[in-house]
């Protein structure tokens, strides 16, 4: 029987060549795959807030994330912030509608806000893939991302020490979290050096923020699972949990650079 660490690290091997290779090329390849992982996403979602089967809810919670994706790509992202908020008002009145019948689906607060985790996120990665320099962008942002990832789990592992937040997630060390940010650093510093844009300053901080926000991003999700009583929020990958678990620390890093160039028009 193989152990946890190999069949995690044989998923890992098989599932991210041909992802990272959609992502390379870009649209309209990198669309579809986002409204796959949309509806991935949704799924367990309403599965660890307690949804026992697939029906109307989650169909309605589905169709909303992966028709906000859809018109990301077709009509821009501004339209597709307006669908989101529109399919998480329909999902909790759903949700809502479903539990008054003594159902045992959560809250219809729960659900709503399971549409804007999902969709927000997906719809801020489109936008920075279609940016000129999208594709160096989001591969340098997955780089810091497994960076924080990595480090953390390392320096953590190694030195131990006191907890960062051990009612959420008790394995997570002050040591730990700083290691993932100074791996953050040290790769995005590489990655620049490589691709020669010369923004070492810019692309440090831009770093600790996306390092900061995946690591938020890990203890909300934490804090999600503790609440449902999760460990995984499905089985799908092996070794790995489910699409959330692993692209936790993403969602908090997309949404971090996302808002930063947003705001700033930055471009690393």
């Amino acid at each position: 029987m193989l152990r946890p660490l190999t069949v995690r690290v044989l998923s890992a091997l098989v599932l991210a060549p041909p992802v990272l290779a959609v992502i390379w090329v870009g649209p309209p390849w990198t669309d579809v795959l986002l409204c796959l992982a949309a509806g991935v996403m949704v799924w367990e979602w309403a599965r660890m807030c307690g949804a026992r089967s697939i029906g109307w809810l989650e169909a309605v919670s589905i169709l909303s994330v992966a028709s906000s994706v859809a018109l990301g790509a077709f009509v821009g992202i501004e339209r597709a912030f307006a669908a989101v908020a529109v399919g998480a008002l329909a999902t909790g009145a759903v949700a809502a509608l479903r539990r008054t019948r003594g159902g045992e689906d959560g809250s219809f607060g729960w659900f709503s806000l399971g549409i804007v985790y999902v969709a927000v996120p997906l719809l801020a990665f489109q936008w920075l893939r279609g940016l000129d320099e999208g594709r160096l962008l989001i591969v340098w942002l997955l780089l810091v991302v497994w960076a924080t990832d990595i480090g953390a789990f390392a320096v953590g592992r190694t030195l131990g020490g006191p907890k960062l937040w051990p009612a959420v997630s008790p394995n997570k060390t002050w040591a730990g979290g700083l290691g993932g940010l100074t791996a953050a650093g040290l790769v995005s510093a590489a990655y620049v050096a490589v691709t020669g844009t010369g923004q070492f300053a810019l692309g440090l901080l831009l770093a600790i923020a996306a390092s900061l926000a995946a690591q938020l991003g890990d203890f909300f999700e934490s804090f999600v699972k503790r609440r449902f009583h999760r460990k995984d929020t499905s089985g799908l990958i092996p070794g790995h949990g489910g699409l959330l678990d692993r692209v936790d620390g993403l969602i908090g890093g997309t949404l971090a650079v996302a808002l930063v160039i947003a705001l700033k028009e930055v471009r690393l």
